[in-house]
């Protein structure tokens, strides 16, 4: 829920298995902000179903942000998405997360 109320202050987000509930107005306030996200989760979360990270990422994508929100859906089961997710050895397009997100940089004023 930060993300969504003070977008502005960070540069990117990794919200592993995220428990905020989607609503298409948090999702157009973190691509208004220009927000880098990049999601993970289980497919067979029992704690937090994976749908909250789809819907956050597809409402975040439908609002045209100039940083198109990325999701990882890990085919495993357990709240535990972010064990792999952190490991520096898990990469996509040759960056782990770190990378990732150093890799954004806000517009300076």
């Amino acid at each position: 829920d930060y993300s969504w109320t003070f977008g502005n202050r960070v540069t990117a987000v990794v919200p592993i298995s995220g428990a905020s509930w989607p609503t298409t107005e948090k999702g157009a306030a973190i691509a208004k902000d220009d927000l880098a996200v990049w999601a993970f989760h289980n497919n067979n979360d029992p704690t937090v179903p994976s749908w909250y990270s789809v819907d956050y990422v597809q409402y975040i994508n439908a609002s045209k942000p100039s940083i198109k929100a990325k999701l990882t859906i890990f085919q495993a089961s357990g709240h535990d998405a972010w064990t792999k997710a952190t490991d520096p050895s898990y990469k996509e397009n040759n960056q782990n997360i770190y990378q990732w997100m150093l890799s954004h940089r806000k517009p300076q004023n």
